[in-house]
């Protein structure tokens, strides 16, 4: 346990020291913006067929501390500051709040501009502390239910490059609240989406997780090359 603990901590030591060496780099360039088609299209979300969302992009704002769902909902923070923030990164989430009885959903983006392999490294620690998250969450929020329906795996349809996802849905008994969590991470980009109701009236349509997590990837991973 000492053994996993020290390795772990070791690899936030070092990726600290690289983000830290990357801010150096951007500490003098104006703050960037996502490019609108960087988000996932609206029409690809689950329950589009009912809600008709608009498109993401559209209601996409910066964020200065951010704060996926995941943390909100397991009551949960990662572990370093600065692996959150991100230092030289771009945060954006696009969120659309709906009345307790519907759907609200959201997506967070965390791109690292610079060389894709070394930012990749800090996209993959937030990526596996996030699932670390969502599998331990009970510890956090008393009573929470996980049903991992898809493990952490390499992206279906990328030829090359550092590509994972991930899908769990979360029952937190406390707020009543049910959420369907993908993620997915690409080169230098994470993605995050999650749907989430509290007094269900709407019927969860259960999408091909294959599908959803496609569609939340393609946009990072244009080219399908990351």
């Amino acid at each position: 346990m000492l053994k996993e603990i020290s390795v772990r901590g070791l690899a936030i030591l070092g990726l600290v020291a690289i983000l830290w060496c990357a801010e150096l780099v951007v500490a003098y360039a104006d703050p960037a913006v996502l490019p609108a088609n960087m988000w996932m299209d609206s029409r690809q979300i689950p329950l589009y067929d009912i809600y008709a969302f608009p498109p993401l992009a559209s209601v996409a704002r910066p964020v200065t501390d951010p704060r996926f769902k995941i943390e909100e909902l397991c009551q949960s923070k990662l572990p370093d500051a600065r692996v959150q923030h991100g230092f030289g990164g771009v945060s954006e989430h696009a969120t659309i709040n709906q009345s307790t009885e519907d759907w609200s959903v959201q997506e967070q983006i965390v791109h690292y501009p610079g060389d894709t392999w070394t930012m990749g490294q800090a996209v993959n620690l937030i990526f596996s502390e996030l699932i670390g998250q969502i599998k331990g969450c009970a510890d956090t929020s008393a009573g929470a239910q996980v049903d991992i329906s898809t493990s952490m795996a390499r992206c279906a349809n990328i030829t090359s490059g550092g590509c994972g996802w991930f899908a769990a849905s979360v029952f937190i008994p406390e707020s009543g609240v049910t959420a369907h969590v993908y993620l997915a991470s690409a080169g230098n980009s994470l993605a995050e989406l999650a749907l989430w109701s509290r007094d269900i009236e709407v019927r969860w349509p259960h999408p091909a997780d294959n599908s959803v997590l496609t569609a939340l990837i393609a946009p990072l991973c244009p080219r399908g090359q990351c």
